[in-house]
């Protein structure tokens, strides 16, 4: 297992890029958000992505957002590596570069169950909720998607 991420390795944007699909059945505007804000913030150095590498495939990958909101922007594992730990990993990682252990979070409803371990773990919980959106802020706080 090797952690890579965009402040080292470029390519690793092309790399996440065959779990698109499966990330659009929750996010249906992930591809475009992706192209206007997650790589101009990577190339202006207010965002990356850290992946997990494993034999030379990425397992798991975490985007975050450090600019004034410190935001988990995705967080996602393969099926055949989730409950292994490699969330946990990628969280770590993710909170060391926001420097908070309390970042914006949103979550869909509709896979909640498969964060409910790493929420536990965070000490996380729902706080409110906007349209289509449940969202976790600030302290101990997580929103969740609709």
């Amino acid at each position: 297992m090797r952690i890579i991420s965009t402040k080292d390795d470029l390519s690793l944007i092309e790399q996440i890029t065959c779990y698109e699909e499966e990330i659009k059945k929750y996010y249906p505007n992930y591809k475009e958000w992706f192209q206007e804000k997650m790589i101009p913030g990577i190339l202006q150095g207010t965002r990356i992505i850290i992946g997990i590498k494993e034999k030379d495939k990425i397992i798991g990958f975490i985007s975050l957002k450090k600019e004034e909101e410190k935001k988990i922007c995705t967080i996602f594992v393969d099926k055949e590596s989730r409950y292994k730990g490699f969330g946990t990993i990628l969280v770590e990682k993710g909170l060391e570069y926001l420097e908070t252990d309390y970042p914006l979070l949103t979550i869909p409803v509709e896979i909640i169950h498969d964060y409910q371990e790493l929420i536990r773990k965070y000490h996380w919980e729902i706080t409110g909720s906007v349209e289509k959106e449940q969202i976790v802020n600030g302290p101990n706080k997580v929103y969740l998607k609709k």
